[in-house]
């Protein structure tokens, strides 16, 4: 890693989400960069976002290029400064690294970008009841089927998406 540029360093989500741009100069001595990307975390670390480095540089050549990501950060996101909290490169040849805030900063690297929103939306959604139909099934001789709704309300952006961990 020889450089990160945020660019623009500040954005706006009050209306609408915002995109930018994190240029990495990447090294790597034989078989060139190949995957990647770079996590933001909020000021109170509830929201992160992630953009994939594209493997094609912008400058230079895969062993000694300029990549770039793009990172979308939603419409009323958390307002205030968010830090880079992982970037993960990977060589063509399956060799990773992974770079943590202190290690990025101690090189002198820009890891921080302004968020400004008028309403941030901080607070997740709740859930308000479950139901499952049927609420017994016979497995005996075959699969069964049942479905589950779920009942969620949020404050600000509403629901976007959920999944179940077992």
């Amino acid at each position: 890693m020889t450089s990160i540029t945020i660019t623009p360093n500040q954005v706006n989500v009050s209306s609408s989400a915002a995109i930018f741009s994190v240029d990495l100069g990447i090294t790597d001595d034989i078989t060139g960069f190949d995957w990647g990307y770079v996590s933001f975390v909020s000021p109170s670390g509830k929201q992160d976002v992630s953009g994939s480095i594209i493997p094609t540089p912008i400058s230079g050549t895969a062993r000694n290029g300029v990549f770039r990501a793009t990172v979308t950060i939603p419409q009323a996101a958390e307002a205030g400064l968010w830090s880079i909290s992982a970037l993960v490169l990977q060589d063509a040849a399956g060799n990773s690294a992974t770079l943590f805030p202190a290690v990025l900063t101690a090189r002198g690297f820009q890891i921080t970008a302004t968020v400004i929103s008028l309403q941030s939306d901080v607070t997740p959604p709740a859930l308000t009841s479950i139901t499952i139909t049927p609420n017994q099934v016979n497995v005996s001789s075959s699969a069964a089927i049942f479905s589950v709704d779920l009942g969620i309300t949020d404050d600000i952006t509403g629901f976007d998406w959920g999944m179940s961990v077992s």
